[in-house]
């Protein structure tokens, strides 16, 4: 009798702990298409909005307007694949798509 109590109590433990929690992060796919750009057109936060959201998952950006830099998040819709370098640090990696085929 022992034994199955001890059983019992393991199996629920091992049942319970598996579970996700309520407030476990979920997984989903950001393709960034819910966020308005024009054509050729990129985000680098110089709006000192301190990122963005796309898909309910927020995106962190830090914009230094005296050197004219970001660090963190940004996105484009530049299609540039000819030029080399920093010069062409918002192009789409992907010639003339994107991700999904949506340009951003």
């Amino acid at each position: 009798m022992k034994n199955i109590a001890l059983a019992l109590a393991y199996t629920i433990t091992v049942f319970t702990s598996s579970a996700p929690a309520a407030d476990a992060p979920r997984r989903q796919v950001v393709t960034f298409a819910d966020l308005p750009l024009a054509s050729e057109d990129y985000w680098n936060g110089s709006d000192q909005s301190g990122g963005f959201k796309s898909r309910n998952v927020q995106f962190k950006n830090t914009y230094n307007a005296a050197w004219g830099s970001w660090a963190g998040f940004a996105y484009s819709r530049v299609n540039d694949t000819n030029t080399p370098g920093y010069g062409n640090q918002y192009a789409v990696w992907t010639p003339g798509t994107g991700v999904g085929g949506n340009g951003n």
